[in-house]
């Protein structure tokens, strides 16, 4: 999480997978999927709101990667 020193400016949740065959997970997209899930289910951007971040400064963003293979997804944070 990039918790930015002013108010105003913005914060940036990362989530990074790798591919996890095991749970279903057939391709790169699944990973990103998984991830901006996993944020969303687990709150991340509570803690920026707790600091005073406004909800449409937050941004949120899935990384995944299978070897050199590196595919991000996400954008501004969903609630």
């Amino acid at each position: 999480m990039l918790i930015p020193a002013d108010k105003n400016g913005h914060g940036i949740i990362l989530e990074f997978k790798s591919i996890a065959y095991d749970n279903g997970e057939k391709s790169l997209e699944d990973s990103v999927a998984a991830a901006l899930k996993q944020i969303r289910e687990k709150n991340y951007a509570a803690e920026l709101m707790e600091r005073g971040i406004p909800s449409e400064r937050i941004y949120a963003y899935g990384i995944a990667f299978q070897g050199k293979n590196v595919l991000v997804g996400g954008g501004k944070a969903e609630f």
